[in-house]
């Protein structure tokens, strides 16, 4: 199996912060895979282990 990426902690705190941001809202319904790649470019996460290759339009839970 090949590894995953290895984020520093406060990376990882930054990006919970924005993934979980809104979900226990009401009126949130996922995120489109180019709201994804936003939040992980805007991180500087590229590398392809976060590109995401299913339908742009499929939600993302």
């Amino acid at each position: 199996m090949a590894p995953g990426e290895v984020l520093p902690a406060a990376q990882v705190w930054t990006l919970s912060q924005r993934w979980y941001d809104n979900r226990l809202s009401e009126a949130y319904q996922g995120r489109t895979a180019a709201q994804v790649e936003e939040i992980f470019r805007s991180l500087g996460m590229t590398s392809a282990f976060w590109q995401y290759t299913g339908p742009a339009d499929a939600p993302q839970k």
